[in-house]
């Protein structure tokens, strides 16, 4: 998993710089997390694209407050009459690392329900984040010394694999004032 690391950090770090690339690389995270949860906790889910959209549908709390979001997701997001997840998957994943393309303007962001603008450097950091503190990636060792802002509070990445928990405590006290 030397990779994975690597491509955490580097979709961090380019995200506000080289958004598309620091995009790509979160989807493969994304990928590659999906599958690991859902073949580790043997539950079926079907295809990679389909395993690929539940992940994204049950971290979507985490995705969704990344950076200026701060939006707590329950139940289904809709965009445009389309499903979050499927959005991610199709118009994101699959025209970045099928076509090379990018079917949405980085820079137009997504328009919620709300009316707001959801930036894209947020989605990377959303996705980023959902794969560290997935539970299936509490296996994962680094050495990174690299800090990261969860609600509002700096964490070693180092200390956050695998913590989902880190999320909803770091959430609760932001919510406390």
């Amino acid at each position: 998993m030397n990779c994975f690391v690597e491509y955490v950090c580097s979709a961090l770090e380019l995200s506000d710089s080289k958004p598309s690339v620091a995009l790509a690389l979160a989807c493969i995270l994304v990928d590659a997390s999906a599958k690991k949860h859902y073949l580790k906790t043997n539950k079926k889910v079907g295809s990679n694209g389909d395993m690929y959209k539940k992940f994204i549908k049950d971290y979507q709390s985490i995705i969704m407050s990344a950076g200026s979001i701060k939006n707590i997701a329950k139940g289904d997001i809709i965009i445009g009459g389309i499903l979050l997840e499927k959005i991610i998957y199709k118009d994101i994943r699959c025209a970045l690392l099928h076509d090379a393309e990018q079917k949405i303007v980085m820079t137009d962001g997504l328009t919620g329900v709300s009316g707001g603008k959801v930036n894209f450097c947020d989605i990377v950091k959303g996705l980023v984040y959902s794969c560290i503190l997935a539970e299936c990636n509490q296996d994962i060792k680094s050495t990174t010394k690299k800090k990261i802002a969860l609600n509002h509070h700096e964490l070693d990445l180092d200390d956050c694999w695998g913590r989902e928990d880190l999320f909803w405590d770091t959430l609760g006290a932001m919510m406390k004032g």
